[in-house]
């Protein structure tokens, strides 16, 4: 029969005989080496000679009275897997004075050692060495049984083995189980004064294992029982009259329901969401919480009243196409701002053909005018002189063909039908940066026409 509430490794001593030692029951260990773990007897006779090796478990179930473990191909790989990570051999010891609490300094010395195999049939003790004393004492019959110490979790199924103790007290039926007062008692004290918890954990599971066969007992409420069977939990009714327990007639299947408790991770985690500290109580957590929803609230009504929606999915239906609409808004934006770009660079360069056709352009002008707005060059086309040199009326030939080291000729040089007398300050200053070689030539025969030169 399985038992309940296993919440970390078992330390039942199944083995120990009525001693001055403290009484076994559930400990609470670390990882690497329980208090005590479970001691099991496993009813293995020896013979006349100490052993070398033995079969400790087959694979399935491991009947006792306190209930059924089970040996299973994954207790199997657990346990061999612990073996090779602790990588020494596994001691035998006596009547598990290692895992007694207080005892002689030299509780703990070794009988044996053995290492362990997995094979077809189950987990053996392989290449076991005996000490001088122990092999003697085996032969003179002194220790007659072996007993494993184990874990096992929460359904029973075996996951370590620690070692092995010689041991004359093998598990034996109709005793009461050391454990009981460990099952969680739901009944009221009307129903506790019919038969103690220990009494009715034992009638309940006899009940239970002559109806079912290999189920666990789970719990112990006023009228029914909680059991779990092919890993499923079942809740059956029960009667109990004077030291009879009756189980009624259906069982009916159940589910474990699992509530966060103060402390635990689940309340870390939302308190961690919640931005409060790892001290904070419940009361504070629900506070923020309330916080939070009401908040929650206020945004939804904002939402409704924006959207003019009196649905949140209709609402978050609105919202959805606004955003689809300013996403499709933002690139015709930037699509319109192209296009305008591109009109404008086309009339500024329409402009500047045109400057140069009245013109009112020169060359040196163009680059200006090309980094002027539409708007400031069309101002200055509009309001700019035309430029005479820039005339294509005919013009004297330019003066730079004309040699003016001999004899001057007879008519002053001319551009644009203007000798430099005529031409004014403007149209000087336009040739002088438009043609310096004609200005210069210009200038040249006025003065020496004048005696200046």
């Amino acid at each position: 029969m399985k038992k309940s509430l296993i919440t970390a490794t078992l330390a039942l001593a199944l083995s120990a005989a009525p001693s001055a030692r403290a009484s076994p029951g559930y400990l609470l260990s670390a990882p690497s080496r329980p208090a005590r773990p479970t001691r099991l007897n496993v009813n293995i006779p020896i013979g006349s000679e100490p052993p070398t090796e033995f079969h400790i478990w087959a694979y399935g179930p491991v009947e006792t009275v306190y209930g059924t473990f089970q040996f299973t191909r994954r207790s199997g790989e657990l346990c061999m897997a612990f073996a090779q990570e602790y990588g020494n051999d596994l001691f035998f010891d006596y009547d598990h004075a290692f895992w007694a609490e207080g005892g002689a300094p030299d509780k703990g010395k070794a009988a044996g050692w053995f290492r362990l195999e997995l094979r077809t049939d189950g987990l053996w003790a392989t290449n076991i060495t005996w000490t001088p004393a122990a092999a003697q004492a085996i032969r003179d019959k002194e220790w007659r049984y072996f007993s494993p110490a184990l874990d096992a979790d929460t359904t029973g199924e075996i996951t370590r083995i620690w070692n092995v103790a010689l041991t004359n007290l093998p598990a034996t039926h109709n005793q009461t189980p050391l454990v009981a007062a460990n099952v969680r008692d739901f009944r009221t004290p009307d129903h506790q004064a019919s038969v103690s918890l220990d009494r009715l954990y034992g009638l309940l599971c006899k009940a239970l294992d002559e109806r079912f066969q290999s189920v666990w007992l789970v719990e112990v409420f006023n009228d029914h029982a909680v059991f779990e069977y092919a890993g499923r939990l079942w809740s059956v009714p029960y009667t109990v009259l004077g030291t009879a327990v009756t189980l009624g007639s259906d069982a009916t299947e159940v589910a474990r329901q699992y509530i966060p408790v103060q402390g635990g991770q689940t309340m870390r985690t939302l308190l961690t969401a919640l931005g409060l500290a790892a001290t904070a109580t419940e009361a504070d957590a629900l506070h923020a919480l309330n916080i939070r929803l009401a908040e929650g609230e206020s945004l939804q009504r904002q939402l409704l009243s924006a959207t003019g929606q009196t649905d949140t999915q209709a609402a978050l239906g609105v919202v959805a196409a606004n955003a689809q609409a300013a996403t499709l808004l933002s690139a015709a934006q930037v699509r319109i701002g192209d296009l305008e770009t591109e009109q404008r660079t086309t009339r500024l360069n329409a402009l500047i053909t045109q400057g140069k056709q009245d013109r009112k352009l020169t060359p040196a002008l163009e680059t200006w005018a090309a980094g002027q707005t539409v708007e400031a060059l069309s101002a200055f086309l509009e309001h700019a002189p035309v430029i005479a040199q820039l005339s294509a009326d005919p013009v004297t030939p330019p003066a730079a063909d004309m040699d003016l080291g001999g004899d001057l000729p007879a008519e002053p040089l001319r551009f644009n039908g203007k000798t430099w007398a005529e031409m004014s300050g403007a149209d000087k200053h336009n040739l002088h940066f438009t043609d310096k070689a004609t200005y210069d030539h210009l200038r040249a025969d006025h003065l020496k026409r004048s005696g200046q030169g």
